[in-house]
């Protein structure tokens, strides 16, 4: 895996489209020090590169600090388009992976796979957006999705860009071009609040 600012094509591995690409992306909002080291023990067993989102294109305190999201996914996008990689995997800057993650949702082989984590501490429930979901019922189709984790097949990306409604907004496109959502309830990702507390997934 290439822990890296940016993408490299150091091999021409890019041009061979059947083999399983994928470009690991992370949107910096509030880059916390357990997501890196989350990301960093995984044994992904596939060619994984990582691209950190950092600039910001608005202003981040303005009412139109939600652009700078839909700026950095689409960027994440396009490379994901022009570099030939096969699938999207967004990892939030506040989400922490349990190990063998991305396997799991490869395995899944589903265009738009999510999985299970506490939203915030008033929530007692478990969510991927706005849906409750239940903890340990294996796959499930899903309306929603949120971007916390999640792993994005290419032909859904060359059919849908994101914009400002975000993961709701996503979800609602996908669902409208008949791509599949499923969540994967049996792999629980932990999710670090601005006070710095550790939610787990309600059980």
């Amino acid at each position: 895996m290439a822990l890296a600012g940016g993408w490299s094509d150091s091999s021409g591995l890019f041009r061979e489209e059947e083999r399983v690409k994928i470009l690991g992306f992370t949107p910096i909002y509030r880059l916390e020090e357990e997501t890196i080291k989350s990301l960093c023990r995984q044994d992904y067993g596939v060619e994984v590169d990582w691209f950190f989102g950092i600039y910001n294109p608005v202003d981040p305190s303005s009412a139109d600090w939600g652009q700078n999201l839909v700026y950095k996914l689409n960027k994440a996008r396009e490379i994901t388009l022009a570099l030939g990689y096969s699938h999207l995997f967004v990892v939030e800057s506040d989400i922490v992976l349990p190990s063998g993650v991305l396997s799991s949702m490869l395995e899944e082989d589903t265009d738009v796979v999510s999985t299970l984590w506490r939203l915030n501490p008033e929530h007692s429930g478990n969510y991927i957006y706005i849906s409750y979901v239940s903890p340990n019922i294996g796959s499930r189709e899903v309306d929603f999705v949120g971007f916390g984790c999640t792993l994005i097949k290419r032909r859904v990306l060359e059919e849908i860009s994101f914009d400002i409604g975000l993961d709701g907004q996503f979800s609602i496109d996908c669902k409208n071009r008949g791509f599949k959502m499923v969540c994967l309830t049996d792999i629980h990702c932990q999710h670090i609040t601005e006070e710095g507390k550790i939610l787990e997934v309600s059980r």
